[in-house]
């Protein structure tokens, strides 16, 4: 054979080998090395058909008109497609032997992302513990010591990222354009205008945010880690998790904030104000989630701008982004349905928003509505004193709304709306018959108009209208015995308002503003009890009142300076009492080295509408809530106020936040159906509030545990009466909360521990039997108000979550599972006592029994929900 027949055999055989070699060649063996500028991406799949011995699949329709600009130094196969395929909609899957396919995805679907990148300052240091997350979701991560991290993703392009930390302006950026900048770095700048504006992006967990000192609270109930013991995101049991808020009674919406009590909290959903504690007695949090943009929550020490209420805020706002295409959701879960959906209106301005929830009949035999009725009715107690046939009905629902509109660049329109409604009944019938009963509705509107009106500046215009209602009682009759009582009251709200902001570096954040409100109540209350008298005991209130406010603060914050200030005074004018009210409020702390701040507040609040704290222990049943306006005389104006001091600090992945407080509220208003209290059924009350909350949390990689604790001592006086001061019904002297939460892929799980001093109750001493009106009557002495203690509450509850996506991504799925008191404890949340006639005997010759009544904690409850939703 000639040699140069032989060369060309062994050249061909080595260029076939090459070819073989590349063609053969995995995804994980592809490194790239190249720089496109401007370049369509058509000639860019066969240059590397041609350089790199690919083959691509594709729709020359899927590429046309796209042009691609980046560079490549030893890239991988991932990032290559992700750049130069996937930032651009479509996605290129590895077959084998080189060959390529290439499609593209449905408008808004998701798909996995790996991508690696750098958080720095603007002279290019990387910042330590960045956090950079999807808008509205749970999915992120933290960056390094170095602000270095890999970003997995499971979302759209189109999705936009938020970029965050410690003294630094948040930065939101798109994904694809993070996808096609040319480093991957992401520069932030330092936040210069006020401490309101200053976050720490994680909290306790994702999606609470907090100003560096800790009083400024913000939770994004969408990008949150469920509630242990939860399927469903409820936003007020979330609320409980944090340092100084507990869900009292295991309920949802009953939350007392550093010692108040649930009608001291002002209550906001886009500045319409909400009465209702939430659905099934406050069992179920009330609110969808999907439609709330962030919660704004304070715990003292209020804006100037908000009023009425002399304990903390939580401050709802809905989402004011508009969409572009149908978006919407729905779920099932063993406590009832719910579903969303958010409709574009006209492109690029205007969307309406819808969210609903529902119980379902045939839910209410199950697992989880049984244990909710048996701590709501007490129903063992109830059956073993009544013996009868039971019967229950129950239903709620809500329907949420907000119509968004940007009308032009500098202004936009927002109308809200609620409805709300629950209705019960129970039943025990027999030889002792017993009903109780409630119906509550609830509704509210409002109107929200902002205007800019130059750099930094901005008026606010805001009309709301809201109307609570609720009547119920309960009825026990057997061997002419009548034990009743029945309750209706409604109050409703009227308000306008109007702000004026105006935010400059230099000078930090100044707002002034008026508000007018129009208040009208109803309240009738009736009751009769034989055993102690034949006479009815009645008292009826209602009337009207008008309110007028203005405020102003400053606040003022720059990195350079280790001082953060806010001041700020509201003067209330109140038309029933002819008085104005000065309310001062001061808000402050100071940076001490790099990671520590300290910080303290005061501040003056009045309350208007009330809700009358009830004595009355021999009360069996679920009474409706009785809410009340004050007028000076029978109700006098509440008045509060509270100074707090503590500190906060972050270094590295820890967090401590602890804070001393003591607040005092003078003219509370209760009611006592006592006998003696005829004349005078409406007593006045100062209540005393101190403690301690500290929270120490730890991130190590997906985990995230907390421990909170708080030291309090709440008590009542009696002005004017010679008693000394007793435990309030709140009254918990300790409190510890062990929590964890952990994600990892399509996984969350979230697992707390609880322990709290038992409730507080007041003692039956002895039953006397005395002859009114010819009959023998019953009489009841008691011991100290308030002055038992029950057993110490505990209980384990764990939730766990998997998300999935089918491979079309044309939706989105969850399913979760919780399981409440894992461990099944017995807690005893609240006791009462039953006064029954009975026939004497040798043994017992009293005619009257006596029978205490436990309200019990759930035991253990579990709970699975299917969510499905697409975007």
């Amino acid at each position: 054979m000639p040699q140069q027949t032989r060369i060309r055999i062994v050249f061909w055989l080595f260029l076939w080998g090459a070819m073989m070699s590349l063609h053969g060649q995995s995804p994980d063996a592809f490194s790239l090395s190249a720089e496109y500028t401007d370049v369509p991406l058509k000639d860019v799949l066969q240059s590397l058909e041609t350089e790199r011995g690919l083959r691509f699949s594709f729709q020359d329709a899927d590429l046309e008109g796209i042009r691609v600009s980046c560079s490549f130094r030893a890239a991988d196969w991932n990032w290559v497609e992700q750049r130069l395929l996937g930032a651009y909609g479509l996605q290129g899957r590895w077959l084998r032997e080189g060959y390529v396919t290439v499609r593209r995805l449905a408008e808004g679907a998701d798909r996995e992302w790996r991508i690696p990148l750098h958080i720095v300052d603007p002279e290019g240091k990387g910042l330590s513990f960045a956090q950079i997350g999807l808008l509205g979701s749970r999915a992120g991560g933290v960056a390094d010591e170095e602000g270095s991290m890999s970003l997995r993703l499971f979302s759209s392009v189109r999705d936009t990222l938020l970029v965050s930390n410690l003294g630094f302006e948040q930065q939101r950026l798109s994904l694809r354009d993070l996808l096609l900048s040319p480093d991957q770095v992401i520069r932030l700048t330092p936040l210069a205008v006020e401490l309101g504006t200053i976050e720490i992006r994680e909290y306790l967990t994702d999606g609470i945010l907090a100003s560096p000192d800790g009083r400024r609270l913000t939770l994004t109930p969408n990008a949150s880690a469920n509630v242990p013991g939860f399927v469903d995101q409820e936003v007020y049991r979330l609320a409980g998790l944090l340092p100084g808020i507990t869900n009292q009674g295991e309920t949802a919406g009953n939350l007392s904030i550093r010692g108040g009590s649930r009608d001291q909290n002002l209550i906001l959903w886009d500045g319409i104000p909400v009465y209702s504690p939430g659905h099934y007695f406050g069992m179920i949090s009330n609110f969808s989630p999907e439609l709330i943009d962030k919660m704004q929550i304070l715990r003292g020490q209020a804006d100037a701008a908000f009023g009425g209420r002399v304990s903390g805020l939580i401050n709802m706002e809905t989402d004011r982004e508009v969409v572009d295409h149908l978006q919407g959701g729905a779920g099932l879960s063993l406590l009832g349905v719910d579903g969303h959906l958010k409709v574009p209106l006209v492109a690029g301005s205007s969307d309406l928003h819808l969210a609903g929830r529902s119980s379902v009949d045939l839910l209410l035999t199950g697992p989880t509505y049984s244990s909710y009725r048996d701590g709501v009715l007490q129903s063992a107690n109830l059956h073993e004193i009544f013996g009868g046939e039971e019967t229950e009905s129950f239903n709620f629902r809500e329907l949420n709304g907000r119509l968004h509109w940007d009308i032009g660049r500098e202004t936009d329109l927002t109308l809200s709306g609620f409805t709300q409604y629950d209705q019960f009944t129970y039943a025990s019938t027999g030889t002792r018959q017993f009903t109780d009963a409630l119906e509550t509705d609830n509704h509210g509107l409002g109107l929200n108009l902002r205007q800019s009106v130059g750099k930094g500046e901005s008026i606010l215009l805001q009309a709301a209208f809201t109307r609570f209602e609720n009547q119920g009682g309960n009825q026990y009759s057997a061997r002419n015995t009548e034990i009743s009582e029945s309750r209706l009251s409604g109050i409703e709200e009227y308000s306008l308002r109007a702000e004026y902001e105006r935010i400059t570096p230099e000078n930090g954040r100044f707002k002034v503003g008026l508000q007018g409100q129009q208040f009208a109540h109803t309240l009738e209350l009736t009751g009769i009890n034989t055993l102690v008298s034949d006479r009815e005991r009645r008292a009826v209130n209602e009337g009207e009142a008008q309110a007028m406010a203005a405020f102003g603060s400053w606040a003022w914050n720059r990195p350079s300076s280790p001082l953060s200030v806010e001041v700020g005074l509201r003067a209330q004018y109140y038309a029933p009492t002819d008085e104005l009210f000065f309310e001062p409020r001061l808000d402050g702390s100071y940076r001490v080295g790099k990671s520590w701040w300290l910080k303290a507040g005061f501040g003056e609040t009045h309350q208007f509408p009330v809700e009358l704290i009830d004595f009355n222990p021999e009360s069996v049943g679920n009474s409706a809530a009785l809410w009340v306006l004050a007028d000076g005389e029978k109700f006098p104006v509440a008045n509060g106020r509270e100074v707090s001091l503590g500190f906060t600090g972050q270094p590295g992945s820890w967090f401590f936040d602890v804070e001393l407080y003591y607040k005092r509220i003078n003219g509370l208003s209760s009611t006592s159906l006592d006998i003696d209290q005829l004349d005078n059924v409406f007593v006045e009350i100062t209540s005393r509030n101190q403690g301690l909350n500290a929270l120490l949390k730890k991130r190590i990689g997906p985990w995230r545990s907390w421990v909170i604790y708080t030291l309090s001592k709440s008590e009542w006086e009696f002005p004017g009466r010679r008693r000394p001061p007793v435990p309030a019904d709140n009254d918990r002297r300790h409190e510890l909360q062990l929590m964890n939460s952990f994600s990892v892929g399509p996984w969350t799980a979230s697992l707390g521990w609880r322990w709290h001093t038992g409730a507080r109750f007041t003692r039956v001493l002895r039953v006397r039997e005395e002859v009114v009106d010819d009959r023998v009557r019953a009489r009841l002495d008691y011991g100290r108000l308030n002055a038992i203690t029950l057993p110490a509450f505990h209980r384990l509850d764990f939730s766990l979550f998997y998300n999935w996506q089918p491979p079309d991504n044309s939706f989105r799925g969850q399913l979760g599972i919780s399981f409440l008191n894992v461990y099944d404890q017995s807690n005893i949340l609240h006791r009462q006592f039953f006064l029954s006639r009975r026939d004497p005997d040798r043994l017992n010759p009293s005619r009257f029994s006596l029978d205490i009544i436990d309200t019990m904690g759930l035991g253990f409850t579990p709970n699975i929900k299917l969510s499905i939703s697409w975007r």
